[in-house]
């Protein structure tokens, strides 16, 4: 009988823990608007974009154009993405790696991809290519971090 192996990688970052992350990026990101309050920032809105666990299936896969673009036509301060940019049983490949960062560089905004468990942990599964899943994420690393800029095509500096 064949046991299922965990490895160590693998135990998934709560979603709670994943919009902490997020909420706090938006409380350093706002700056003097959200620190100093007063009447000042009371008269300024903030508004920022939150996508995950898109695109899996192909009908999202065609309309998830049309959700960038949406969200281009927005008044939005940045887009963050929480990962899982495919399914658990895509291909983890470097084409499909490829197509999504091209898809997160249409965003007018500074985008944020945070990698998800699909990219590159569950990359060892047969169904996605069986990819050493260290592997896959130092291609994440290489494709979508290399440099201390967002996406996008306005970008946020990290340095």
């Amino acid at each position: 009988m064949h046991q299922r192996q965990d490895f160590p990688w693998q135990k998934r970052p709560s979603r709670r823990s994943v919009l902490c992350l997020v909420f706090f990026a938006v409380f350093v990101l706002a700056g003097e608007g959200l620190v100093h309050g007063g009447a000042a920032a009371s008269s300024k809105s903030f508004a920022f974009g939150v996508i995950g666990d898109l695109p899996y299936s192909p009908e999202q896969e065609a309309q998830f154009p049309n959700l960038l673009q949406e969200m281009n036509d927005a008044d939005l301060a940045f887009v963050v993405h929480v990962g899982d940019f495919k399914d658990s049983s895509a291909p983890c490949s470097d084409d499909l790696f490829t197509q999504r960062k091209a898809l997160f560089q249409t965003s007018r905004h500074p985008f944020i991809y945070l990698p998800g468990d699909n990219e590159w942990t569950d990359c060892h599964l047969a169904k996605a290519g069986g990819y050493d899943p260290l592997e896959r994420l130092a291609r994440l690393r290489g494709l979508f971090f290399s440099g201390n800029r967002s996406l996008g095509r306005r970008t946020l500096c990290f340095a």
